[in-house]
């Protein structure tokens, strides 16, 4: 007559942790999102200070008539790069920008142009690998035990990193393959996290992948 009580009273410690680990898992990935959210507006606008040095490349090189080609082919990059506005996008397009700048063989006298270009690309480059860390982070938080239950009630939509190939800084990242192991260890660390604080009851939140990637 004892043995099922004495049973649920054993197995509670177990479901509370384990509801625990479903609640901070749920919130785990919202405030991930959240982040990243605010990850991709810096990018954004880091993005359109670079928009907005290739266009005073433009109105430079557009001083020299033999350079007429090479500036028309910026401007379509230009408004291609202003157009974009999700990560694939914005890396082809960012990557297209520079190439049309690297063939407009920018002479002496475009020369602070150009350096506002490449000022405008290096600055993108930290907040590039913040978004991404968030990102990858966040994907990882959707698709592990037991947070995945929990992963469509948190509104859980996978991003896609931004990653242009010619950028500043991005030949390093990828050969950090800074992604990739980020991947192999939040999908551990998330798991193992969420049951501890869940079991211990703590309100600790785990570290921001912003924090996790330095």
């Amino acid at each position: 007559m004892h043995s099922l009580p004495l049973f649920l009273l054993s197995i509670s410690p177990i479901v509370l942790g384990f509801l625990g680990a479903l609640y901070w898992g749920k919130r785990n990935i919202e405030n991930l999102a959240a982040q990243a959210d605010v990850a991709w507006k810096n990018v954004q606008e880091a993005r359109m200070e670079l928009a907005e040095s290739a266009e005073r490349l433009v109105d430079a090189l557009r001083m020299n008539p033999a350079k007429k080609e090479h500036t028309q082919a910026l401007a379509a990059a230009l408004e291609r790069c202003r157009a974009a506005t999700n990560p694939p996008q914005a890396a082809a397009s960012d990557d297209n920008l520079l190439r049309a700048v690297a063939a407009s063989h920018a002479e002496k006298a475009d020369q602070d142009a150009l350096a506002e270009v490449v000022r405008a690309d290096d600055a993108i480059a930290q907040k590039r690998q913040i978004f991404n860390n968030l990102a990858v982070t966040h994907n990882n938080a959707g698709k592990t035990f037991p947070a995945l239950l929990v992963a469509k009630a948190a509104g859980y939509t996978p991003y896609n990193t931004y990653e242009p190939e010619i950028a500043s800084g991005a030949k390093a990242d990828r050969e950090r393959a800074t992604h990739a192991t980020l991947s192999d260890t939040t999908k551990v660390m998330n798991a193992y996290m969420l049951w501890a604080v869940s079991m211990g009851g703590s309100t600790e939140t785990q570290p921001t992948a912003a924090k996790a990637c330095n």
